[in-house]
């Protein structure tokens, strides 16, 4: 979120994703021309007469091509027919391309790579390439140029050798066929029969597959899928030696249906092929009139790899292990001590053997005038209920007992690194132990500082845990991804003139949550530089559970939330103020809005965040506070919370790099919780959570990527989980959505249980290409959401209308949810959908995205309406309440209108209490505030604003 007058750009990043179908070739050319030379070109821009032409007629060195003063920038030649191209020339003017690659496409749509450049400085450049790549298209495709200029060449001639297409055998034909499911008549068989008029139906659920055994090894080059109209929009082709361990060699995300032609990049070796898909375009299942296979045979004299059982994963008693393998007669060596086994080195395997600690087995199978198994590898970590764990590198854990000096130098090697460290992938935890300290801890990105006492007062630190605005002169919007939790803070280090000495530095924007703190003094929620107060802005925090002693100075914020805490006083208020179930708050709201306060006595239902605890035996535990309803106050005024303590045996520790998909899941499935560590987490698969009262804590803001087009996380719909303290951040392949919590049609009721979420934070786009249909999906009902940001990238890399696509943000089609702190920004329709009956906001702060290209393409309902309301209640919603709202438009990109704010069904049971819409800088406007109510929200009218709707 960048607000007002400074915002933050990169370089578009593009992903492209290859559909591309090319037969086996015949070469019937060999001679080294420049076979593009006077071919029709064309190019994504140019000026003046210098068109694209005029790079492919090199016999004549006077002319140029030259394209406009942006990025990116395409120039496409056509060779009239398919060639085998092994390379190109480029010859520049003074303004080349510094980053660029040569493109080769067979249908001028789908393009591969042959060549990539970066930090190029221009004149001439020879590109070959590592392999040659057959189509009839090529282009260059720049992405960053050697000056402010456009993209110039004097000449750009292509190499290759004509190629004829042969049509390939397909070798799936009547081969013997499974799938996860059918329906009725229509196996799996009736995909590989070559009859237009039967298929093959799966069940209307994802993920489904349809396998064809193909009867030995081949090298698998390509396939075909003819779809039925209910097609596959996100699969995967792949492809197996063992009808168990799968190879991606195609993914496709988005797609539509039809005839679908496909190309492998790489040829993979393999007996089995299937489609694996995780989304369709339907609501009926995946329908396959025809799935046809390509690739040669392969004589193969190979072992099998052999199977370790248990598989990697993590134990809480010893495990018998077995090893098997699937070609008779082989033998079997294995190892435990790291090393890589073979032939000759050791242990033969005879019988199952067990093992009581943390062990790597890895395994070889091998015989007689065969080719030795490829290695098998088994990580078993045993987690011995002792309560002492390793927490890993990124934990920092301070004790009592150190020097003052020596924690002081950690903190402040971690916060060097992470001060503006805004997207990278490092993650810290500074985690001190119960007693006293005299410390300044300043917090950067990405960093959690946590006590582990029982109480806040336990970890008392004399000095500071602030957070300041430095690194951008003052201005805190963009201090997001941080957190402080479960300690007390005297402070005694002066910020700036505002803040000083007695007074605590807090000024962050989203996604930077304070809980359970005890501040012994004031608090000022932003940081002025010197005196140039106007730039000092911030833009919505959350405090929960946490006691002031002195005064809260909200100053600059925007919007901010305030639950179940205790202060001395609150002072300042810009557009939303929202206060829940605290003491020493405002406590009326009667003049809003020329004060923009929104005050709730008491906190209907919640439950606090778990948090990570250490007893004077050093072992640790997590703590799971106990359900509250009407609350007013902290949860500890009184002494230590209600709640259970769950010892450290019964989490998977979880470490980037070692926990997979795969090992997670396996650890849920024994009942196990998971206690994430501080890193990035690349999924293969979703995390699923089937179990009631599952836990999983992040520290750190341990972050989870769906690599695969899948979810991040799904939930099972069952009662009482609790999930807190993780960033979802979407991957290059669309996911459906990133986190779901019930499946579609959930019904059960979780009232006396309900499931509850805490510090969710979820990402599309920012640190690196990102997509994703929506980002959070709830079905369940009685779900109690506490502080999520749902943000869509307007700032970073991968970042633009049609590279980080996401859709929608947060949907809710449970019934009865109760969210505290909703922050949801920059998507590309509704930010929020609400389908279900009964849900209860409390704190809604919403930006439109930037980046809308015109308001012809962004227009709902089927085209009627202007633009898409930031909250969105479904006409079939009769009661629900939303208690303060702020939603923002900096229409960037051109000049753009959405009818409303917010839109709700007019019904006595839904209700909208202080809603307001402003005008941050741009284009465009906010035409109403809630349905046609309310004045808009343009340059000369920033704020406008609605007491009560209806």
């Amino acid at each position: 979120m960048s607000k007002r007058k400074r915002f933050l750009s990169s370089f578009l990043t593009l992903t492209l994703i290859v559909s591309l179908f090319v037969g086996t070739t015949t070469v019937t050319s060999a001679d080294p021309v420049n076979i593009a030379l006077n071919k029709p070109a064309t190019s994504s821009s140019y000026i003046g007469g210098n068109t694209a032409a005029l790079a492919f007629d090199s016999d004549n060195v006077g002319t140029r091509f030259e394209s406009v003063f942006g990025d990116p920038q395409w120039i496409t030649v056509d060779l009239g027919s398919s060639y085998s191209v092994t390379g190109a020339k480029l010859i520049w003017e003074v303004a080349a391309g510094k980053d660029y690659k040569i493109q080769v496409s067979a249908d001028n749509t789908n393009w591969i790579d042959g060549y990539v450049k970066t930090g190029g400085t221009g004149g001439t450049e020879t590109c070959t390439f590592t392999n040659a790549v057959t189509g009839r298209y090529v282009r260059m495709y720049g992405t960053a140029r050697t000056t402010g200029y456009g993209y110039s060449l004097w000449g750009f001639e292509v190499y290759g050798t004509a190629v004829n297409i042969v049509t390939p055998t397909n070798i799936a034909l009547n081969k013997p066929a499974t799938s996860s499911s059918y329906l009725g008549t229509n196996t799996a068989a009736l995909a590989f029969d070559n009859n237009a008029g039967t298929r093959f139906e799966s069940a209307f659920s994802d993920p489904q597959w349809v396998t064809v055994d193909l009867g030995s090894s081949y090298s698998v080059t390509g396939a075909k899928l003819v779809w039925e109209v209910a097609a596959g929009k996100d699969y995967k082709i792949q492809v197996s030696a063992d009808n168990i361990n799968w190879v991606d060699s195609y993914v496709k995300t988005g797609g539509t249906g039809g005839t679908e032609n496909i190309t492998f990049a790489t040829a993979a070796n393999g007996r089995y092929v299937r489609m694996y898909g995780t989304a369709r375009t339907t609501g009926y299942g995946y329908s396959l009139w025809s799935f046809e296979v390509y690739g040669t045979s392969v004589v193969t004299n190979k072992v099998v790899t052999p199977v370790i059982t248990p598989a990697s994963g993590t134990y809480t008693t010893a495990q018998s292990v077995a090893i098997s393998d699937g070609t008779s007669g082989a033998t079997i060596r294995y190892t435990t001590d790291g090393s890589t086994p073979t032939a000759t080195t050791g242990t033969v395997y005879s019988a199952p053997f067990t093992i009581s600690a943390t062990t790597t087995v890895k395994a070889i199978a091998y015989k007689a005038a065969m080719t030795n198994s490829d290695i098998a590898t088994a990580a078993i970590t045993i987690n011995v209920d002792n309560g002492i764990v390793d927490l890993g590198p990124n934990v920092k854990i301070f004790d009592p007992s150190m020097s003052s000096a020596s924690i002081q130098s950690t903190v402040d090697t971690v916060f060097n690194q992470m001060q503006t460290n805004q997207f990278g992938n490092e993650r810290y935890a500074l985690l001190f132990k119960p007693g006293t300290y005299s410390n300044n801890v300043n917090v950067g990105f990405f960093t959690s500082v946590l006590g582990l006492g029982k109480n806040p007062d336990d970890v008392s630190i004399t000095g500071a845990v602030r957070c300041e605005a430095d690194w951008m002169n003052g201005n805190a919007t963009c201090n997001f991804w941080r957190s402080v939790e479960n300690l007390a803070i005297t402070p005694t280090y002066s910020s700036n003139n505002l803040a000083p000495a007695g007074t605590l530095t807090w000024a962050v924007s989203q996604a930077a949550p304070m809980r359970r703190v005890h501040i012994k003094g004031n608090i000022s929620l932003w940081d002025p530089l010197g005196t140039d107060y106007d730039n000092a802005w911030s833009s919505g925090g959350f405090i929960a559970d946490s006691k002031v002693d002195g005064s809260i100075g909200s100053g600059s914020q925007q919007q901010f939330l305030t639950r179940n805490s205790q202060m001395g006083s609150w002072n300042g208020g810009n557009w939303n103020m929202v206060f829940v179930g605290n003491s020493g708050a405002p406590t009326n709201d009667s003049s809003y809005p020329s004060v923009p306060n929104t005050v709730i006595d008491q906190t209907p239902v919640l439950r606090e965040k778990p948090f990570l605890t250490i007893g004077t035996d050093g072992k640790y535990s997590v703590f799971v506070p106990a359900l509250r309803n009407n609350a007013v106050g902290t949860s500890w005024a009184s002494g230590s919370a209600a709640g259970t303590s769950l010892p450290i045996s019964q989490f998977v520790v979880a470490k980037p790099g070692t926990s997979t998909a795969a090992s997670l899941n396996q650890a849920l499935s024994q009942g196990l919780n998971i206690l994430f560590t501080p890193g990035v987490y690349h999924l293969s698969e979703a995390l699923k959570i089937t179990r009631a009262d599952t836990v999983i804590l992040g520290l750190g803001l341990a972050t989870l990527i769906p690599d695969n087009g899948t979810a991040a996380m799904t939930v099972a719909d069952v009662d009482g989980v609790k999930i807190a303290g993780l960033l979802f951040d979407a991957g290059a392949n669309n996911s459906p959505v990133l986190m779901e919590v019930g499946p579609t049609g959930s019904s059960a009721t979780h009232s006396a249980n309900p499931t509850s979420l805490w510090d969710l934070f979820f990402r599309v786009g920012g640190a690196a290409v990102g997509k994703a249909e929506v980002s959070l999906k709830i079905n369940s009902n009685n779900v109690i959401g506490d502080n999520f940001w749902v943000w869509r990238a307007d700032h970073g890399a991968g970042v633009g209308w049609t590279v980080n696509t996401a859709k929608n943000g947060f949907i809710v089609n449970g019934n009865n949810m109760t969210m505290y702190g909703l922050f949801v920004e920059h998507y590309q329709e509704y930010q929020t959908i609400w389908n279900g009956n009964g849900g209860k906001v409390y704190f809604y702060q919403s930006e439109m995205p930037y980046d809308v290209p015109n308001q012809a393409s962004w227009m709902s309902k089927n085209g009627s309406l202007n633009g898409y309301a930031a909250y969105k209640v479904a006409d079939s919603v009769t009661s629900h309440e939303l208690y303060g709202s702020g939603v923002y438009s900096f229409f960037r990109d051109a000049v753009v209108a959405a009818n409303s704010g917010i839109e709700v069904p007019t019904l006595a049971g839904v209700k909208v209490h202080h809603a307001a819409s402003v005008f941050l800088t741009g284009n465009g406007e906010i035409t109403h505030v809630v349905n046609n109510t309310g004045n808009a929200a343009k340059a000369g009218s920033v704020k406008q604003t609605v007491t009560q709707f209806p």
